[in-house]
């Protein structure tokens, strides 16, 4: 019986031990996880560098939209400058009795040849007047 009750714990020892060492079910799994780390790895580094473009296109965007409104502010503040000279040169021909300068810049060559054979009939300029 000495025999017998040894036996008996080396088998149940041996099952047990035996379960412990097969590691290739954890081996595989763990084999798959890495291959997912790696594609979720390259996934964030492709959205990284996505992520750098569009930022990098953005900064581009409001660069050029800046300087577009500057464009547009310089054009505004020189039309304005336009129509106050054209507004004020209006005024001092009012005062002068003569007629009005276009507002508009596609003005018909009727209306200058018509405005430049009536102010040609008008009266002397005044004595104070450069020409």
């Amino acid at each position: 019986m000495k025999l017998g009750v040894p036996l008996v714990a080396v088998t149940v020892l041996a099952g047990v031990l035996g379960g412990c060492m097969d590691l290739g079910p954890v081996a595989k799994d763990l084999k798959d996880l890495r291959g997912q780390l790696d594609q979720v790895s390259d996934d964030v580094g492709a959205m990284k560098a996505s992520l750098d473009n569009a930022t990098e296109q953005t900064r581009q965007a409001a660069q050029k939209a800046a300087a577009a409104t500057s464009t547009a502010n310089q054009a505004l503040t020189m039309a304005q400058s336009d129509e106050k000279s054209i507004a004020s040169l209006n005024e001092k021909l009012d005062q002068l009795g003569k007629p009005k300068v276009a507002t508009h810049r596609h003005a018909s060559a009727a209306s200058s040849a018509s405005s430049a054979s009536s102010a040609s009939s008008a009266s002397p300029p005044p004595e104070d007047d450069p020409r």
